[in-house]
């Protein structure tokens, strides 16, 4: 994932339910972002190193967020990049990225704190497993009805986990 100059995506983690028929429904946060980089490219450019989660001259809502972010691969070549979970690059002052509350992956040949690049991040408390979204209801698509920015109806259909 490429956070570019400016954004700020907001993965922090947002539920909202149906209270008719019990069904919760993220709206943000609980991304599932694993095994993307890796591959080592002499020469290549910096935001190509290998790590999920790329912040270049922006930064990132994740606080509380339930999102899944992990490489758990072992780096053997051509997968000699696969130690950044999260990395950055900066004109002026650093990154910090509030992340706790998410699962950084299993890996125990790097401890967390060096899987970040150049970022400050801070990301305990986190979780030691993947979050799971509440189940209710039963089952069938139901429709979840939003609205856009300018006020006007959206809707989506969307089946119960």
């Amino acid at each position: 994932m490429y956070v570019g100059s400016g954004s700020m995506p907001n993965m922090v983690g947002r539920l909202i339910s149906n209270p008719n028929n019990h069904l919760w429904y993220p709206i943000s946060g609980y991304n599932k972002i694993y095994e993307n980089g890796g591959w080592d490219v002499p020469g290549g450019p910096a935001d190509d190193d290998g790590s999920e989660i790329f912040i270049s001259n922006a930064n990132i809502l994740m606080k509380g967020g339930c999102n899944s972010i992990k490489d758990d691969r072992l780096p053997s070549p051509p997968l000699a990049t696969t130690i950044l979970l999260m990395n950055g690059e900066s004109i002026g002052l650093p990154i910090i990225v509030n992340a706790e509350w998410n699962y950084w992956g299993a890996d125990t040949t790097y401890s967390l704190s060096q899987r970040f690049g150049n970022l400050i991040v801070d990301y305990d408390p986190h979780y030691l497993e993947a979050c799971s979204l509440p189940v209710g209801g039963s089952g069938g698509g139901v429709e979840l009805i939003t609205r856009t920015s300018s006020g006007e109806p959206g809707r989506y259909i969307v089946s119960n986990r």
